[in-house]
């Protein structure tokens, strides 16, 4: 890992990191860890300078989400391709949808493919669920 930054801003906190994270990174996750303690319950975390995370990144973040608690949430900016495959890969994408900035992860709006995704995976949801009675089911294709 490179730099860390902190900026509050109205109401959430933004973590902005870059470089590599994995488990010999502990430095961040401490600085999660003091923004919990006092008391942030929204939290930005700024990938886009990230290049690469490892499971041990992963379980942090789960571990942030679970931390925040109601009315708490945790969103996250990254364009890097391999990030969003761990996301993927992790079956983290609906609790962590890609935002592309700051400024739209502050008004939950997620990228545009993220987003498509949710529309999706919702309207699979709800076509199993209209027709769970019938014994057919839908996958998405």
């Amino acid at each position: 890992m490179e730099a860390i930054e902190v900026r509050p801003d109205d109401g959430f906190v933004v973590v902005a990191l870059s470089g590599e994270l994995d488990v010999a990174d502990a430095e961040w996750s401490e600085t999660l860890e003091k923004s919990f303690r006092d008391g942030t319950s929204r939290l930005v975390l700024d990938l886009t300078n990230v290049t690469f995370i490892d499971s041990s990144v992963v379980r942090e973040l789960v571990l942030a989400h679970r931390r925040v608690g109601p009315g708490g949430w945790v969103r996250l900016v990254y364009t890097h391709h391999l990030i969003a495959r761990v996301i993927d890969i992790c079956g983290l994408a609906d609790t962590f949808p890609q935002y592309a900035t700051v400024d739209a992860a502050r008004r939950a709006a997620p990228t545009r493919a993220a987003a498509a995704t949710l529309r999706v995976e919702a309207a699979v949801v709800a076509a199993n669920r209209r027709d769970a009675y019938s014994g057919e089911h839908h996958d998405g294709t």
